[in-house]
Parts: C-alpha cells; structure tokens; sequence
C-alpha cells in the first residue's frame, strides 16, 4: 500500500510583510487556529509520514511547524520549491518518483494544484481543497509510480470546519 496525504496550507495574510512577494505571506490568527485545530483532531489518526515533503513557501512552512509540534515519531523533511512553483502534473511526476520502500508521505502544498492532483487520481473527489484540509488517499500498489484512479482504495477529506 502507499498513503498520500495532501495538506493544503492554512488561511494566509492577504498580503506579505513590508511589501514582499505571495512567496513571503503569513498565516493569518485564523490559520493559526485551523491548523491546530485539524492537526489535534488527526494527528495520530491518519498513517504517519515516512517523508514530509513541503512547499518552502512562508505559509506553509508554518503550517507545517503548527503539526511538526505533534508529532512524536521519526520523519524526514524536503522542502521542495517545485511544490509552490509548478504544474501539478509536474508535482505528481515528483511523487511517482519516490522511492518505493516509503509507504506513507504527507504534502503540504497549495491550491490549486493539490485539487487537481487529486482529480487526476480519483473519479470522486468533487471538490476545491479548503484552506488546512487534508485529503488522504490510499492506493493498493507497491509502487508510487503505479498510483493512479485503478488503484485507489480509499479517499478520505477533512476540512478544518469537520471538528468544529
């Protein structure tokens, strides 16, 4: 089996700081509170990643430290720049590259490529990713290259509105 776990960053500033790129947003006092709120409700409950792959975007770096501060497992982290800056066919091509004795990995990246990655491995999914959901899918394979519609077994979402 192998678990991708999609995390959408948490809501962001509408601008950045002293006048800086989207590149550079922060999370806003509401982003905050959505991180934690969905990361207390599915830390643990969810596989735990092998590799934390992120977006080296501001946003969501701290996203993922909001969930990091959870965790009490052993992990590795990539922050990749091609998770903030590319085409989500590109993004799926880095996945399927992923070395085959990871089961699980979590993504933290951005709208709209995460929804799109989504579509493109499941007939189901019909909807956008809100800010701080977690999509979760699962995939009867041995191989990440292999992961696609004709081996999804499950495909779960949660939003951070679920644990209200």
């Amino acid at each position: 089996m192998k678990n991708l776990i999609l995390v959408r960053h948490a809501k962001a500033n509408i601008f950045a700081p002293d006048g800086k790129s989207d590149f550079y947003r922060e999370l806003s006092d509401k982003g905050m509170e959505e991180a934690e709120r969905i990361s207390d409700n599915l830390i643990g409950k969810l596989p735990p990643a092998e590799i934390f792959l992120l977006s080296p975007a501001t946003r969501t770096l701290q996203t993922f430290e909001i969930f990091k501060k959870k965790i009490s497992y052993t992990f590795s982290v990539q922050e990749e720049k091609i998770f903030y800056a590319s085409e989500a066919k590109d993004i799926l091509e880095f996945i399927k590259g992923i070395p085959n004795d990871v089961e699980t990995v979590w993504l933290f990246g951005h709208e709209p490529k995460l929804t799109e990655i989504i579509m493109s491995l499941s007939l189901s999914f019909d909807k956008a990713m809100s800010t701080c959901s977690i999509a979760f899918l699962k995939f009867d394979t041995i191989s990440w290259l292999d992961i696609g519609i004709k081996n999804l077994v499950d495909l779960q979402h949660y939003a951070p509105t679920d644990f209200e």
